[in-house]
């Protein structure tokens, strides 16, 4: 099955020409966001605002789909904000859980945390994060009441 590749550029790429003098520029660092699922499962991710609007989701079918987004920002942090405030996991249409950018949760990896990615540098330029769906994760969420 051949990768969905969806790119979203970080504002700061968009504003280059709008800056006031003491803003951060760019580094010209490009930062690669990869989900992948792995798992039996197809899987939806309902990404929230922080005043609870539901921004584009995202559609990952069964065995190993991938959703890409890059930014030029110089602050890999500020990549996942891609997914909003919050996001909600669904599987099959029917099990759910919830990911945010808190420590305490009830999922046991969260998109929102770097340390639950796999990856960093792999040029002087280029870091690549990665972030893979697996049955385990299903299996959490099924326990969690999902």
């Amino acid at each position: 099955m051949r990768p969905i590749h969806i790119f979203i550029a970080s504002l700061t790429t968009l504003m280059t020409g709008c800056v006031e003098p003491d803003d951060p520029q760019p580094t010209g660092e490009l930062y690669f966001l990869e989900l992948s699922n792995n798992s039996s499962h197809n899987i939806k991710i309902d990404r929230f605002r922080s005043h609870g609007e539901k921004k584009n989701p995202y559609f990952l079918k069964a065995t190993a789909d991938t959703v890409i987004s890059h930014s030029y920002d110089d602050e890999p942090i500020s990549l996942f904000y891609v997914f909003g405030v919050s996001a909600e996991v669904i599987y099959d249409d029917d099990i759910s859980i919830f990911h945010t950018r808190e420590l305490e949760q009830d999922a046991s990896r969260s998109l929102f945390l770097p340390s639950s990615y796999e990856g960093g540098k792999v040029t002087d330029v280029q870091y690549i994060f990665s972030y893979e769906f697996t049955d385990a994760d299903y299996d959490e969420a099924v326990e969690l009441g999902g």
